[in-house]
């Protein structure tokens, strides 16, 4: 979307929520517990519905049935979140609700329209607080494998990498004006390569806002050893911590380090998951224009919906995939720097992050929206998963 009214875009839908007081989870399983997680910062009335679980209790707070609570839904100052994962409760849920003259993206939402929309709204509006679900400050830009269609641009970027007082420094910066972020992403590059540097930045995150947090979030290939410092810092804060390790079972002896890192791992009872993939998108950066016309772009840009918001040199930059690509490629058409938004800035204000974090952007697109296939399921330009540029051992490159 374009933004044209920095800071007023979203007064109007503001206006409504700002109503709001109290949020009514409709079920009760593990997504509930995580959304619950993410609103809990800002102190606000919470209500449990699930009419199979009535009458028993979630910490302090007893949960209730459906009609005990619509009285309350219906004064107009509540909402609900449903999280119940049965679609025939969620479509008969809706129904019922309609025609108590509730509508939905108002009165109720599903939970991940609400997690990625409205929960952000709802905190700046209603609190005054700056809510970011997810950001990538990433520590390391080598890797150990060179993958030809990295998603992050890796064997193609000369970037710097970070040193420990200029993260500290942007992680001061980055709170400054966030209250906060669910998901601080500090993935590389090969994030481990760089073990205590890495424990020295997040002992630091953790000392200072580790209650404006909701998890730190590492992806590894595994074919790094973490150091004993590492290992023992992961281990101490392992409930604040989201490993994954992306599997690579097609590059030459990925299997046999990957094993090694998962048993070492157990050995520090260090909990992580192994993602798999049948295949790899190909986002299409390194290729010709794709498209040209500004209208397209935008109509493009708004129905991408990526959440990599990467976090460079005290800058919010809505694509990562996008900016890595820029940078690598593309450097030459203009850096992208004008289409991030500059936490430096006395003016950027929290309205400002909200929007550009819900697609307010310059333009109404990105420049490297002309090179790029798309983002997600609607990508399906599938490719073989991790395609090494050289051959396919598993090397350490030089750091």
């Amino acid at each position: 979307m374009k933004w044209e009214n920095r800071g007023s875009e979203l007064e109007i839908i503001g206006a409504k929520m700002k109503q709001k007081k109290t949020i009514i989870f409709y079920g009760v399983d593990e997504q509930t517990i995580e959304i619950f997680r993410k609103v809990e910062f800002l102190r606000c009335n919470v209500i449990f519905c699930d009419g199979n679980l009535a009458g028993q209790s979630i910490g302090s707070s007893i949960i209730y049935t459906l009609d005990e609570i619509l009285p309350k839904l219906l004064q107009k100052e509540s909402f609900l979140v449903i999280t119940t994962d049965d679609r025939e409760e969620q479509i008969l849920l809706k129904k019922k609700l309609i025609l108590k003259e509730l509508k939905e993206n108002e009165d109720f939402f599903e939970a991940g329209v609400f997690e990625r929309v409205y929960l952000p709204l709802w905190a700046y509006y209603s609190y005054g607080k700056c809510y970011v679900n997810f950001i990538n400050h990433i520590p390391n830009y080598t890797c150990t494998l060179k993958c030809k269609n990295c998603s992050a641009s890796i064997p193609y970027l000369k970037q710097k990498n970070p040193d420990v007082e200029q993260m500290k420094r942007e992680i001061d910066l980055f709170f400054s004006k966030v209250d906060f972020c669910y998901t601080y992403d500090c993935t590389g590059g090969e994030t481990f390569i760089v073990s205590d540097k890495l424990v020295e930045v997040l002992s630091y995150l953790l000392q200072f806002y580790g209650d404006r947090i909701g998890k730190i979030a590492i992806t590894t290939n595994a074919t790094v050893i973490p150091t004993d410092n590492m290992l023992r810092f992961l281990a101490e804060h392992k409930d604040m911590l989201d490993i994954s390790i992306s599997e690579y079972q097609t590059v030459s002896g990925w299997k046999e380090k990957c094993d090694a890192f998962i048993d070492t791992l157990n050995a520090w009872k260090i909990p992580a998951y192994l993602v798999k993939a049948s295949s790899w998108i190909d986002f299409g950066f390194r290729e010709t224009t794709l498209r040209k016309d500004n209208q397209e772009m935008e109509a493009y840009f708004d129905e991408c919906g990526n959440f990599c918001r990467a976090y460079i040199n005290g800058k919010l930059y809505y694509c990562g995939h996008g900016h890595w690509a820029n940078s690598a490629f593309y450097s030459k058409e203009g850096l992208d720097d004008d289409e991030a938004i500059n936490f430096r800035d006395e003016n950027l204000t929290k309205s400002m992050i909200l929007e550009y974090n819900l697609g307010y952007v310059q333009n109404g697109f990105l420049r490297i929206c002309r090179h790029c296939k798309g983002w997600g399921t609607r990508n399906k330009c599938h490719i073989p998963v991790a395609e090494q540029i050289e051959d396919n051992r598993v090397k350490v490159r030089e750091v």
